[in-house]
């Protein structure tokens, strides 16, 4: 579910947005991709988008051979186990009465270029206002949660009757989002304040991911204008428990597996790569880098 910009969007919902991008290509994608070995234990680890359509594929001719022999496909979450529980909310954590009345107005924009009503929206928290108005823009430029890249490999994975294993579960992803301060109110705020450049920024977010143009993407962190706490709860100390994770868990003790996770992981500080790679694993990059050839506006 977290499952969820370009040069660069300079705040918090820059991270969230990725819970949706997607990617155009007719040819194969070159997203970061690296094999990472120590002892007994192999991981190639993929970084992926979370929607798509059929022309985000295929993927580096090397992932699909790679999943049908390993051990085991590792997701951020096991994408088969979706029942979950919403946080409660009042009504007194509704955007209605959250958002000012500029800002309401502001929503009403938004929603009005997504032809979707805004009244049922303001009856919301703003954190899943927010998510609806990303999903629903995505769905309309033609790309779609069922063709993203974690779908896809689940599909070939059950296939292939190879097992898929969570670094954590969907109800802690929708906890982290139901726990923000005022219902995740600044993050349906950064969404209404960046909406104008919003297609045009997830264009070229889109392109930085298929070209594995990292230094476009490690600006993505280092430019962004979150504060240190939100960092480390969306971020960095889920990179910290999902290398822990890999190095702990008795099912992941020995063997080969295939990690597919938010690109916004494995780059930047204290990143999935650099953590592992301090641990004493050999870091390979197996990507083809390009550049993205786009810049990202802000607003």
């Amino acid at each position: 579910m977290m499952t969820f910009r370009a040069r660069i969007l300079t705040k918090r919902t820059t991270f969230l947005t990725w819970l949706f991008i997607a990617l155009s290509s007719s040819a194969y994608s070159q997203p970061l991709h690296w094999l990472v070995q120590k002892g007994k234990q192999e991981f190639l680890i993929l970084g992926t988008v979370h929607v798509g359509s059929d022309t985000l594929y295929p993927l580096p001719e090397r992932i699909e051979p790679y999943l049908r022999e390993s051990d085991g496909l590792i997701l951020e979450a096991d994408l088969s186990k979706q029942r979950v529980v919403l946080p409660t909310a009042n009504k007194g954590d509704f955007v209605v009465n959250l958002l000012s009345d500029s800002q309401l107005q502001q929503l009403e924009t938004a929603a009005k270029t997504l032809g979707i009503p805004s009244s049922r929206l303001k009856q919301q928290p703003p954190w899943v206002v927010a998510l609806t108005l990303q999903q629903v823009q995505f769905s309309q430029l033609g790309y779609e949660p069922a063709l993203g890249v974690e779908k896809v490999l689940t599909q070939k994975a059950q296939v292939n009757k190879v097992p898929v294993f969570g670094l954590e579960t969907m109800q802690f992803q929708i906890d982290l989002l139901g726990q923000q301060p005022d219902n995740g109110k600044q993050m349906l705020l950064d969404t209404l304040s960046e909406w104008p450049y919003a297609q045009s920024n997830a264009n070229c977010l889109i392109q930085s991911w298929k070209s594995g143009d990292k230094d476009n993407l490690e600006q993505l962190l280092q430019t962004e204008n979150m504060n240190e706490e939100f960092a480390d709860q969306f971020i960095y100390s889920r990179n910290r428990q999902w290398v822990d994770t890999l190095l702990t868990k008795a099912s992941f003790s020995e063997g080969k597996f295939l990690v597919a996770v938010g690109t916004l992981h494995l780059v930047g500080s204290d990143n999935m790569i650099s953590l592992l790679e301090k641990q004493g694993f050999t870091v390979e990059s197996l990507q083809i880098p390009t550049k993205s050839g786009c810049e990202f506006m802000e607003p």
